[in-house]
């Protein structure tokens, strides 16, 4: 009887290492497809397109008014950062889920769109979709966004405010209009 690794085997030493055979055949198979897959979707996107049109929303959601916005704070490099590396649930396809979304609501290229309809198109995406669970794609850009911006320098130094109060703890400080949030505020409640 012949012998190779897909007929039967003679032992149960061999049937064994068959058995291992062809789980390891079958997952470098897998790996392989999933590789060329993962491969095939990450060629499509332009990084440089990606981080400018991160830059885009970023500067919709936080402008830069007397302090500076998210652009320049280096939120669009974060955001696209951590995209690449799954934070927020994010996966592979979330920034073209999104551009897709953009498009559809601009009516036409969300990039090529008037800074209105721009604005009007992420708002209408974030009335809707901002509060969905599992998060939807503007979810998770936007809270990765909102997250860059805070964590800089000058986003928690520049636009919140900090006062280190050791060995006291004011449950509800009254916020008057005008006044800036406090970047101690760890659960970030005093987003709009």
């Amino acid at each position: 009887m012949a012998d190779g690794p897909f007929l039967a085997p003679h032992s149960a030493a061999d049937r064994g290492q068959l058995s291992r055979r062809r789980v390891l055949l079958a997952g470098l198979a897998g790996s392989s497809l999933l590789a060329l897959g993962g491969a095939g979707a990450c060629a499509a996107r332009d990084p440089k397109a990606d981080l400018r049109l991160l830059e885009i929303l970023s500067d919709l959601v936080i402008p830069d008014t007397d302090t500076p916005g998210a652009k320049a704070t280096g939120a669009p490099a974060f955001a696209a950062l951590a995209l690449a590396h799954g934070m927020k649930g994010a996966q592979s396809d979330t920034l073209q889920v999104l551009e897709a979304q953009l498009d559809a609501k601009a009516g036409g290229p969300f990039r090529g769109a008037t800074p209105a309809a721009r604005l009007a198109a992420l708002t209408e995406i974030d009335n809707t979709t901002v509060a969905a669970r599992p998060p939807s794609a503007w979810g998770v850009v936007k809270s990765l966004i909102l997250r860059g911006h805070y964590t800089s320098e000058i986003g928690a130094s520049q636009e919140l405010r900090y006062e280190l109060t050791p060995g006291r703890f004011d449950p509800d400080v009254p916020v008057k209009p005008g006044e800036r949030a406090w970047s101690s505020d760890a659960n970030a409640r005093n987003f709009s």
